[in-house]
């Protein structure tokens, strides 16, 4: 049984997705946890894998009754697995930083591909570190991750295919200038790799 701040999450993610219907017919509703990163350490040794899976799939499940797209996002290393057993659409990840991880399970990722889950590449670092980076070594160290997980036995296509690109987390902590800078990359990054398929 899920604790009632999980049934309170769930109720609130019906809510807004009822509230912006009319303005937004096609929606995507994002479930933030950053505390998945933790999941497996001795702080958290108590929480059982089935447990969170349960608790989280009963979110996604009510996001999937209001007829839209379930996505997560962690901005840290976590058992990527989690959120494909627990039935999210999309899952979004700090690629920048952990790009490699997603790679630990190339079984389950291949099976989440081919099954229409799309992964959202937080290549654009929101951090101070962007303003060591350009869209070509971002693309650069993108394409590397992609290589790791197609060395893997996924097909490439399929990854391309099923890709988003995105910040690797919020802006909030950012300058404005800064929190412009990444989006703007971002843009560019998109566009450059737009123009080579």
């Amino acid at each position: 049984m899920c604790p009632s701040f999980v049934k309170g999450i769930t109720m609130k993610a019906r809510w807004l997705l009822r509230r912006f219907r009319p303005l937004v017919p096609e929606q995507i509703c994002f479930i933030d946890e950053p505390i998945f990163s933790a999941f497996g350490s001795s702080t958290y040794v108590s929480v059982q894998r089935d447990d969170v899976v349960g608790c989280l799939r009963e979110v996604t499940g009510a996001v999937h009754r209001e007829g839209a797209l379930a996505g997560s996002h962690c901005c840290g290393n976590t058992e990527w697995t989690i959120l494909i057993d627990a039935g999210v659409d999309i899952i979004s990840f700090d690629a920048y930083a952990y790009g490699e991880t997603i790679g630990l399970y190339p079984e389950r990722v291949a099976e989440f591909l081919s099954g229409g889950g799309v992964l959202a590449w937080g290549i654009v670092p929101t951090s101070e570190r962007i303003k060591e980076e350009n869209p070509d070594s971002l693309i650069k160290l993108l394409e590397k991750h992609i290589d790791n997980l197609a060395g893997k036995g996924i097909d490439r296509n399929l990854i391309l295919e099923r890709c988003l690109l995105t910040p690797s987390c919020g802006t909030g902590t950012l300058t404005e200038e800064l929190s412009e800078r990444a989006l703007n990359q971002l843009s560019d990054v998109s566009k450059l790799l737009r123009g080579r398929s």
